[in-house]
């Protein structure tokens, strides 16, 4: 069975904020606004599209998803990461209660036949640095530094049936 140390990640430069049964989030110990989350869904990841992996499909997937949030969709990739097949997103959007500022989302989503884990890094745009860079950097950093169990490298892909 699956749990949080089957994704384990470097958290050298983030503070834990919220430890729950399906879901951590942290910190950025140098950038306070910026935070991770890690969630872990122990069932298939059936609301993707019904062609995936097809990356036009989950273009306009993610896409729909940005907008509904009155948003816009940056970058979809698919990437094996440790021999895991992986989908990266970034999304910006407007700040709810500051329309003048943004935030930007980017994600790594594991979706495995059974279960899948999704690592969130949301910037905000309010430090000197630009938030989108900051959120390609966490996105780079990832998968160079996260350890994937045997158990997960093992697993299935999701794919409908």
């Amino acid at each position: 069975m699956p749990n949080f140390n089957s994704f384990q990640l470097d958290t050298s430069q983030w503070s834990l904020m919220d430890d729950q049964s399906a879901h951590k989030t942290w910190q950025h110990n140098k950038f306070s606004m910026d935070v991770m989350a890690q969630g872990l869904t122990l069932s298939p990841p059936t609301d993707l599209p019904k062609n995936y992996p097809d990356i036009r499909e989950l273009t306009l997937f993610y896409g729909d998803i940005a907008a509904r949030q009155g948003g816009q969709l940056i970058e979809v990739t698919l990437r094996a990461i440790d021999g895991v097949e992986a989908i990266k997103t970034i999304t910006t959007a407007p700040l709810a209660e500051d329309q003048s500022k943004s935030r930007y989302v980017g994600a790594w989503i594991f979706p495995l036949e059974k279960y899948f884990c999704s690592i969130h890094f949301q910037c905000i745009d309010i430090t000197p640095s630009h938030p989108l860079t900051r959120v390609h950097r966490y996105l780079y950093e990832l998968p160079l530094s996260i350890k994937l169990s045997g158990e997960v490298r093992r697993a299935n892909p999701f794919r409908r049936k």
